[in-house]
């Protein structure tokens, strides 16, 4: 098995007393429901269907993301892909000349989530971006999952992105 270098740190989400009655998972708006559920929630959300795409706006920018749902590796961790769509330009051969053509890539990582000890697990990938822009963006489409908008009203999930430690971590079995 192949030997993976891993980011690990810890992540809380706001108390639930602040989400309450802002969101519905297929509830009535007010029902009371924990942070930790909200999460799972969104998570569940990925797993029945498979991945999901976001678009984040930035400045006057769309960044496209993919997060997939791999593995459910045991009953408090899950295995997801997190990519980010970017435009590689390749030269294609035709009859009358070689052209530029861009095409989409998807450099992505693995993040595994520990709910039971609020970990993230982040996969360490240069060709996508450095860990604390990956956890940020990452947790930027986890709020706009939650919330459903481009614009969400407050923070759900927040890492301690300053207590990131790299370590070995074996590749996670598919």
């Amino acid at each position: 098995m192949e030997q993976q270098e891993y980011s690990i740190t810890r992540y809380s989400i706001i108390p639930s007393d602040q989400i309450s009655g802002q969101l519905s998972f297929g509830t009535k708006s007010g029902v009371a429901f924990t942070k930790e559920e909200a999460f799972k929630s969104v998570i569940h959300n990925i797993k029945v269907n498979t991945h999901k795409d976001i678009v984040l706006k930035k400045e006057h920018v769309e960044e496209h993301y993919r997060i997939y749902f791999i593995n459910e590796l045991s009953d408090g961790m899950v295995l997801l892909q997190f990519a980010k769509e970017k435009k590689i330009t390749v030269n294609q051969v035709t009859e009358e000349a070689i052209e530029e053509v861009k095409l989409p890539d998807y450099p992505n990582i693995k993040i595994i989530i520990n709910y039971e000890k609020q970990y993230f697990f982040i996969q360490n990938n240069r060709n996508l971006a450095t860990t604390k822009s990956i956890i940020k963006n990452f947790e930027k489409c986890i709020d706009k999952c939650i919330f459903q908008s481009d614009s969400a009203p407050f923070p759900v999930i927040r890492s301690s992105v300053s207590d990131i430690s790299k370590h070995p971590f074996p590749e996670p079995m598919q």
